[in-house]
């Protein structure tokens, strides 16, 4: 497996659409970009030097997995992975003041999933563990081995959402020209940086540097003219989890192909894909729910890609198969054990 990660430099902006009551929903935005997003990127790409599109769709989807979009921190030319939390762990708390301090951690770095510590153990201020900002959650050696202290990193937030003001200049209407447009702006703290980074598993090496060079001429997140979206070079890095285990948490969307699916799913939030109109006067698009990114799936490899095109002539993909993690034994017996109580 591989970390695809997208270098960017310091307070680069990004828009990550959400579904929403309008059509395009641009003053909300997701902090990272989900896989369906980035499936429909890397097409793009690939259409722009070549027109055999089908066959590489088709043959993305038999032999790649990719993840959602995640965080890294680079310093010093070493980098720190963050994935996402598992969904379940917020169960697990016993300590009634680690409650919404846990629940608002979303990013557990790769040291933290290996070693299965649980949430009020991760949250003892005499721990090895240390929270980053509001949203972030790492061991302290990974810290020191980026030569960070964890004093200095306990009020830093990596990103944050800017929702600025703005003025309609091509349209004939001289009223309701002014709207919200929200994005997210990537931070650094002294030497480092935080990028977005994806988990690539491709047994056919589909996805080549040529193609991650041409998307990170494209950039991802909002259109570049209007300062959006830019990434600066793309790098890849071997991953290896040293976790095993039959039950996974997926790092990307599901949609699940059908019932049975569905019943492989647990301790999830949904997520709606579709629904909206294509052009003023145009159809709408079918509308889908699927699962979200830190679900527990009881069996690897769910999900498929629906197409939600209203006319047979035209399709409009979206991409949701899983990417999925091991989780750690301690957190397997916790979360049984929990289940159990609670029958």
């Amino acid at each position: 497996m591989e970390a695809i990660i997208l270098q960017t430099h310091q307070k680069a902006r990004y828009r990550f659409g959400t579904a929403g009551l309008d059509a395009t929903a641009i003053n909300r935005t997701s902090h990272f970009f989900h896989s369906d997003t980035l499936f429909s990127a890397l097409v793009n790409c690939h259409a722009q030097v070549s027109d055999k599109t089908d066959a590489f769709v088709q043959s993305f989807l038999e032999n790649v997995s990719t993840s959602s979009g995640c965080f890294c921190f680079e310093k010093n030319g070493r980098f720190l992975l963050f994935f996402h939390k598992p969904l379940f762990l917020n169960l697990l708390i016993e300590n009634d003041t680690h409650f919404k301090r846990f629940k608002n951690i979303q990013y557990i770095s790769q040291g933290v999933w290996e070693t299965g510590v649980l949430p009020d153990q991760a949250l003892d201020p005499n721990s090895e563990y240390t929270t980053i900002g509001k949203h972030f959650l790492c061991t302290k050696r990974e810290l020191r081995s980026l030569g960070s202290h964890y004093l200095d990193m306990v009020d830093f937030e990596p990103f944050n959402v800017q929702i600025l003001p703005k003025v309609t200049i091509h349209t004939a209407e001289d009223t309701e020209r002014l709207f919200f447009q929200a994005s997210v702006r990537l931070q650094g703290r002294g030497h480092l940086q935080t990028h977005f980074y994806f988990l690539l598993k491709d047994s056919k090496k589909l996805i080549t540097d040529s193609l991650l060079e041409i998307l990170a001429c494209n950039g991802i997140g909002g259109e570049l003219n209007v300062g959006c979206g830019k990434v600066d070079t793309v790098l890849r890095k071997t991953v290896n989890l040293n976790v095993t285990n039959d039950l996974q948490v997926s790092q990307s969307l599901i949609f699940p192909q059908n019932l049975d699916e569905i019943k492989q799913v647990q301790h999830y939030r949904t997520i709606t894909r579709g629904g909206r109109r294509l052009g003023n006067n145009g159809q709408w698009l079918h509308q889908i729910n699927g699962f979200g990114e830190g679900c527990l799936m009881l069996k690897p490899d769910l999900g498929h890609c629906p197409n939600l095109s209203p006319v047979a002539t035209k399709k409009y993909l979206r991409y949701g198969k899983s990417l999925g993690l091991p989780i750690h034994e301690n957190w397997q017996n916790a979360i049984e054990n929990h289940q159990t109580k609670h029958q």
